[in-house]
């Protein structure tokens, strides 16, 4: 599910974040998280030209630095974040590069 969307130009490079603060029950919290990247058009794993470094996990926030893209590429950021229960729970961040 897409839970939030980001414009930005290809120089730019800046932190996007997911909370999974409504899904954790409890004394549970996000114990770890795989990050990813495609392109929306054609599927394609963009996870090296788009992620700039590794994420971080503070529970329940996990942020990941994001960096270039092409004009008028538009791509998915997937978080699948996985708890201390060992519940999974995915969200999405909309990336459209524009130069402007």
């Amino acid at each position: 599910m897409i839970v939030g969307r980001y414009r930005k130009q290809p120089s730019e490079e800046f932190p996007v974040s997911i909370t999974f603060a409504a899904e954790l029950t409890g004394a549970e919290t996000v114990a770890s998280c795989v990050v990813t990247v495609r392109n929306a058009n054609t599927g394609a794993d963009t996870s090296a030209a788009i992620l700039d470094g590794a994420h971080a996990v503070v529970s329940p926030l996990v942020t990941q630095a994001i960096k270039g893209g092409v004009h008028e590429e538009l791509h998915i950021l997937t978080m699948l974040a996985t708890t201390s229960l060992g519940h999974m729970w995915e969200g999405e961040i909309e990336i459209t590069v524009r130069e402007d």
